[in-house]
């Protein structure tokens, strides 16, 4: 049976679902034929025409859309689609509606769960309808069938992959940006601060102590925050203004030059109160730069349990500041941890091995 699939996205933002599913997109050799549709534009907009895939640009004016679902089953049925496979509810909801009486699949990845009452009423609603509900890693499973009462049925594991063609490390300006010397030791971050979901201060208390014995040590944070509003923000900023650490460590903001800013870095370092996967970490990792992260399962999971990032205790600044001194001082270690990551991350989580999972998950609801 010829599989045809049609991945929606609420927009063309840079988030982590609309750089998996453009990852997907640029991918060669398909066993199934791809078509996106989006409800919005964004900043990968180009990106995204580029690939060559039919792009369908559509426009969503309320939560439920009627014209929206209208013009969603009219690309459907033209285009003889069997599959929809969404990101986000909102994007279920509408495509839910769009295929009803319709001999066509919906499929739901959840990348990320915050509690939000919009969307979990979407989601008990939606959930039992679904052929399928795909989760990025079995920690993310577990975390969110202990903190809902969603229907599971049909719920299979597809980890996320990386298109690691693109990570290519190469001569950085970062250091010239940020007026840098030589022989400074570069730490990194790359989240938004736009939720929760990240834990930048404790990285901004552990390096206050360690730049007191490494005076070469130099910080930078990538990722969006709202204008500068954003409480997660203002809390990590505020804490470096009050311990006079503004001129070591790098407020970058959103950056589209991710490539650039990892080819600098000595040490990528990443700290989040719950996260679903980790592709920031796989990226600086497929880069070769030694890494060190908190604990929580699904980055204890991608790191095989440590093997291959640095580990440490979540929210504990001692130990991160222990984690990242051995880095400092042994380059012997530095080079290893970052080579042997770099195998295991491009050998373990390409997005060829994204593809073949999520086709067996494709013909499996086909042949239901």
């Amino acid at each position: 049976m010829e599989i045809k699939v049609l991945q929606i996205l609420d927009n063309l933002a840079l988030g982590g679902a609309e750089v998996l599913t453009l990852d997907l997109c640029k991918a060669p050799n398909h066993p199934f034929e791809l078509f996106l549709a989006s409800f919005g534009g964004g900043v990968l907009l180009k990106d995204f025409q580029d690939t060559g895939r039919q792009l369908f640009l559509l426009k969503r004016r309320f939560p439920l859309d009627i014209s929206l679902i209208l013009k969603i089953r009219k690309i459907v049925k033209k285009n003889k689609i069997n599959i929809i496979h969404s990101n986000r509810p909102v994007e279920a909801l509408h495509a839910y509606f769009a295929t009803r009486f319709m001999n066509v699949k919906n499929v739901l990845s959840m990348h990320g769960y915050y509690p939000n009452k919009k969307d979990d009423k979407v989601l008990d609603f939606l959930m039992p309808k679904l052929d399928a509900k795909i989760m990025v890693s079995e920690p993310f499973f577990e975390r969110v069938k202990e903190e809902t009462n969603f229907n599971f049925d049909n719920t299979f594991i597809v980890p996320n992959g990386v298109d690691f063609s693109k990570i290519e490390k190469k001569d950085s300006s970062l250091y010239t940006e940020l007026k840098l010397k030589d022989n400074d030791v570069l730490l990194g971050m790359v989240g938004n601060f736009n939720s929760s979901g990240r834990d930048q201060i404790t990285i901004c208390k552990g390096f206050n102590e360690l730049s007191k014995s490494h005076s070469q040590l130099h910080l930078c944070f990538v990722g969006d925050h709202y204008n500068k509003t954003s409480k997660y923000y203002l809390e990590c900023y505020n804490y470096c203004k009050d311990n006079n650490l503004l001129e070591k460590v790098h407020f970058l903001g959103k950056r589209d030059d991710i490539n650039n800013i990892l080819s600098a870095l000595d040490i990528f370092v990443y700290s989040s109160n719950h996260d679903s996967f980790g592709i920031a970490i796989l990226e600086a990792m497929a880069m070769g730069i030694p890494t060190v992260i908190n604990d929580i399962p699904p980055f204890k999971m991608i790191s095989d349990n440590g093997k291959y990032c640095s580990l440490f205790k979540t929210k504990d600044k001692t130990d991160f500041i222990t984690k990242v001194h051995e880095l400092i001082v042994n380059k012997d270690l530095r080079s290893d941890l970052g080579e042997n990551g770099k195998i295991h991350a491009i050998s373990t989580f390409s997005i060829g091995s994204f593809i073949e999972t999520l086709d067996e998950v494709y013909k499996k609801i086909l042949l239901n």
